[in-house]
């Protein structure tokens, strides 16, 4: 192994923690430096009971000593991963944010390590489809500001991404941004079929190439590099636990946002779900352009929580209708019966049309007011409707819209 050896125990305590909260994915830091893939990352070792640094910038990407490195490291990481069992969920970087001038370094570096991870997906941050195509990635991760060409080629898997760059026109969740500016990327994450998101970034505390390390209570900017609250989402709490940002819980609202449009097209169609989202407004929705006020971002919201609240009942109704043990034509109690069968014409409608409350629900309460017993277990129906869908499981709680303060770094108007 070029005379190097390894201690994977930290990554064997990361991947059981990462396994124990959930998580189905993971993914190895680049290989390789931004911007092109010119160097190896800035590496530290133990060597004679002293830590060193093996390599950084000033070494070469291929063909030196770090080509070695990589030739020993690599088999190992991989016969670890597949060890953990979490190989066949581990993605690999090359290097972040690769230009079209960087094609040829990128290939190299690409095609230096090809020979270990041809069985992982390659995935990196891009805004170029040439760079896509010809640099190989499995899976591009496209800046939201650069999305147009993409769709257009159809290429797919796709993720999406924003970070420092992307502050004009585009949805972002910087500290001067309102709130929802940030919790639109939910409509257009869904509408455009996303399969994920990268997202910068969660707790740099540190200025710009890490130079100095900052306090994000005083400094919000990395020293004056990057927006406000672009470099973290939390803030260093007591006891090493991380206090949540406005920016924080808006994001997690978002990601909400996305569960609860996927649930909907589940029952009714991804088609619907756009139009939906659509039907009132002037232009479709892109990621250029979009609705802005809040009120539209709550509406929305609401909208689907009624949808989504309408698809329960129904199928507590029809639950209900074949539970029944007898069928009595005059619609009237018999022994035995949990609940009056429904008509079929009025099932059929509960299950095929988009309704609004106070409609077929109220039409179901007079329905089955005429008895005493039937009255008591349509009130027990409601009951267990309303609580599975308001369950803490169920996406309907972000009704509410969180306003960012005043910070900083101020966005010009012409980026708003």
């Amino acid at each position: 192994g070029g005379g190097y050896e390894f201690d994977f125990s930290r990554l064997e305590r990361w991947a059981a923690m990462c396994l124990s909260c959930g998580m189905t994915c993971f993914e190895m830091s680049h290989l390789f430096t931004q911007w092109g893939a010119g160097h190896p990352p800035k590496i530290m070792a133990e060597e004679n009971g002293k830590e060193i640094k093996l390599f950084g910038w000033e070494d070469p990407a291929v063909g030196g000593r770090y080509t070695t490195f990589l030739e020993a490291y690599l088999p190992r990481l991989t016969e670890k991963l597949r060890e953990l069992g979490i190989a066949g969920i581990t993605r690999f970087h090359i290097s972040d944010e690769p230009e079209p001038q960087h094609l040829l370094s990128y290939k190299q570096a690409r095609e230096s390590v090809a020979p270990y991870l041809k069985d992982f997906v390659i995935m990196d941050a891009i805004s170029s489809l040439a760079v896509c195509r010809e640099g190989e990635i499995d899976c591009p991760v496209c800046s939201n500001d650069h999305m147009e060409p993409f769709l257009e080629a159809g290429v797919t898997p796709l993720w999406s991404y924003y970070c420092t760059a992307q502050d004009y026109l585009v949805s972002n969740r910087f500290m001067a941004m309102p709130s929802a500016r940030c919790r639109i990327y939910g409509a257009q994450v869904f509408k455009y079929g996303m399969e994920g998101i990268l997202h910068w970034g969660y707790n740099f505390y540190n200025s710009q190439y890490s130079l100095k390390t900052l306090d994000p209570y005083r400094s919000t900017d990395a020293d004056g590099a990057f927006p406000s609250g672009d470099s973290f989402l939390v803030y260093p709490g007591a006891d090493g636990k991380p206090e949540e940002s406005i920016r924080m819980m808006v994001l997690c609202h978002t990601m909400q946002d996305v569960r609860a449009m996927e649930q909907l097209a589940d029952k009714k169609g991804r088609e619907y779900v756009v139009d939906m989202l659509e039907e009132d407004l002037g232009e479709p929705i892109t990621f250029k352009r979009y609705p802005k006020s809040d009120y539209w971002i709550l509406q929305m919201r609401n909208r689907i929580n009624r949808e989504l609240d309408e698809v329960c009942f129904c199928l507590f109704v029809f639950l209900i209708h074949i539970l029944s043990p007898e069928y009595n034509t005059q619609n009237d109690m018999a022994v035995g019966d949990i609940c009056p069968p429904l008509p079929l014409n009025l099932f059929l409608r509960f299950i095929s049309q988009p309704l609004q409350v106070g409609d077929e629900s109220l039409i179901l309460l007079n329905y089955t007011a005429k008895n005493h017993t039937a009255r008591y277990y349509c009130s027990i129906i409601l009951i267990i409707s309303l609580s599975v869908c308001f369950m803490p499981s169920f996406p309907m709680y972000p009704t509410q819209l969180i306003v960012s303060p005043a910070s900083s770094w101020r966005m010009p108007l012409s980026a708003w």
